[in-house]
């Protein structure tokens, strides 16, 4: 505000102050009183020692900064460049943290409740399971793996979905996202958006990864720990 309008904050009276300052504020008291609990939560995680407070501090910036394209306090940009490649990093162990242990999981429930012909009996999409069979058959015959090793991230929510192995699935891997309405059936859209954040990783040209995305990565990793506690420690 003193940069902007060259005043002195400290020779405004406090009710004009305030007034001048209040559109930098009001994105900080959107944001803390509409976001989700455990969205908010995986944004401010504990920091321990004194770097807690700059973290914070800088995160609620960026929000000012999202409706204010000019506001750059002393310290954010290099902030966000200290930050963004360990946070890129983070986001890209956290995908193939989900993706491999979605994968584990699937495959575990499937051969548990359709015995060793699982591949052939659980999968009711002939087309999946040709593709999979494509992909083994292309690699040297002395480094092949089963067919349900190449079974594409997107595949699997299409596996889970499918009515006969619904029931299987339903109390794990129906996740609701903040911004999804309550009373659906299932809760599936997630993969889609994994499934999205996973190209960016896989073609980084022209991608940037966004803080939504971050966000999404934290939040789905979340809710799948607490479902599947086997997996936990293989992170």
């Amino acid at each position: 505000m003193q940069t902007q309008t060259n005043q002195t904050a400290a020779e405004l009276d406090l009710k004009d102050l305030t007034k001048q300052i209040e559109r930098y504020l009001r994105p900080v008291f959107r944001y803390v009183k509409d976001t989700p609990d455990d969205a908010f939560a995986s944004r401010f995680k504990v920091e321990f020692g004194s770097g807690g407070s700059k973290t914070y501090f800088y995160q609620l910036c960026r929000q000012v900064k999202e409706v204010h394209g000019t506001f750059d306090p002393p310290g954010l940009s290099d902030h966000v460049a200290e930050v963004s490649a360990d946070v890129a990093a983070e986001a890209e162990q956290r995908w193939r943290w989900i993706s491999e242990t979605v994968h584990d999981h699937v495959i575990s429930v499937l051969e548990e409740n359709y015995g060793d012909n699982f591949f052939q009996a659980a999968i009711g999409n002939k087309e999946i399971k040709k593709k999979a069979l494509e992909k083994m058959m292309d690699d040297p015959a002395d480094q092949q793996k089963p067919p349900e090793v190449y079974l594409d991230f997107i595949q699997l929510k299409m596996i889970v979905e499918q009515k006969t192995n619904w029931s299987l699935f339903a109390e794990t891997l129906s996740i609701q996202m903040p911004d999804e309405n309550k009373g659906r059936a299932k809760y599936l859209d997630w993969f889609d958006r994994v499934n999205k954040i996973r190209r960016i990783f896989a073609h980084t040209y022209g991608r940037k990864l966004e803080e939504v995305d971050v966000d999404t990565l934290a939040y789905i990793e979340g809710q799948l720990r607490e479902r599947l506690p086997d997996y936990v420690t293989s992170a």
